[in-house]
């Protein structure tokens, strides 16, 4: 079945793929005449230990160069990192300082971005305290127009209630005026109908006087 099938080829016996290439390498160069002397990779073992050896023991892995993180992007056999090394002093010293003159640039550049950020911070406190002074000033004027309201309320209500008290004084005196009118209007009748009776009893006097000189 597939897992039996699975388990035979993990268990095949393989010698290292970098190995294998470089053995088809060096048979190419003998066919040309050539002889490559290089270290070789003894490995031999299942597939299923093969990307264990790869990235961990095998002597055919590439080194990343020294350099690589000022950017040198060689790399090499460890038997052969050593002679590039020597080899590239010149080129790897170039890269250092290329490295340092742009971590250079960008901590001035930092540096003045810095300066222009305290700058502008600066000047945001600046108009946060200008603001602020002008809010204090406001609520000052604010405050002053309320308690010159609350005084005028004052006065208003001070005004509205002796206009009430005069009102109310008024209306009594209304009164008074209205019940001494109306008692000068029965002082006036009392005395017409006083008058007219006076009038009657002369004349009741005048025409007794004549009856009696008639009578003699």
């Amino acid at each position: 079945n597939v897992k039996s099938l699975q388990r035979q080829i993990d268990n095949l016996i393989v010698i290292c793929p970098r190995q294998f290439e470089r053995d088809l390498e060096a048979s190419e160069s003998r066919e040309e005449g050539k002889t490559l002397m290089r270290p070789g990779c003894n490995f031999k073992g299942s597939i299923k230990e093969v990307n264990d050896h790869l990235n961990n023991s095998c002597p055919l892995k590439p080194l990343a160069c020294w350099f690589q993180s000022f950017g040198c992007d060689h790399s090499c056999l460890k038997g052969e990192l050593e002679e590039h090394l020597v080899l590239q002093k010149k080129h790897h010293f170039d890269l250092v300082v290329k490295h340092v003159e742009s971590l250079q640039q960008k901590i001035q550049h930092s540096q003045e971005e810095s300066t222009k950020l305290q700058v502008e911070n600066q000047i945001l406190k600046s108009e946060i305290e200008t603001s602020n002074k002008e809010i204090h000033s406001k609520n000052d004027a604010i405050q002053k127009l309320k308690d010159n309201i609350n005084i005028q309320e004052g006065q208003l209500l001070k005004k509205n209630y002796e206009i009430n008290t005069i009102q109310d004084q008024l209306g009594q005196e209304k009164i008074q005026y209205e019940n001494a009118l109306e008692s000068l209007k029965i002082d006036f009748e009392l005395t017409k109908l006083l008058k007219e009776n006076d009038k009657q009893i002369d004349e009741f006097k005048e025409q007794s006087i004549k009856i009696i000189a008639t009578s003699i």
